[in-house]
């Protein structure tokens, strides 16, 4: 007999990852920051992720900050709780003091690659 406390989604954080992908142009770092504004899609995604349950899914951008493969800008992480007013906030919900994060799954099954510049 197999004893877990809440086993974890089976799409780990990749889903809520995925749906914030609305938010890069708001809060990567020059030159991908593309917007000054926070798009309604992004906050959308990250009232999504919080009202959930999900948000702490959102800690990976924090820390994890080359997620995406780019640098984000942590200033205008922390801001998309109050930009979008949110149920809840990232610094809250990713403080030391909260569980670990959810695991990431591939969606391929496989690690992806990428060919290096050289």
């Amino acid at each position: 007999q197999i004893s877990s406390t809440s086993p974890p989604p089976p799409s780990g954080c990749t889903t809520e990852l995925v749906a914030f992908s609305p938010c890069l142009t708001y809060v990567s770092l020059p030159p991908n920051n593309l917007t000054e504004t926070v798009p309604s899609q992004c906050c959308d995604a990250v009232s999504s992720a919080f009202d959930s349950g999900d948000g702490n899914c959102l800690c990976y951008l924090i820390r994890q900050p080359l997620i995406f493969g780019f640098p984000l800008n942590e200033t205008r992480l922390d801001s998309l709780s109050s930009a979008c007013n949110t149920n809840g906030s990232l610094e809250s919900i990713c403080s030391s003091g909260s569980p670990g994060l959810p695991p990431l799954r591939s969606t391929t099954g496989s690690e992806i690659s990428k060919p290096l510049d050289s």
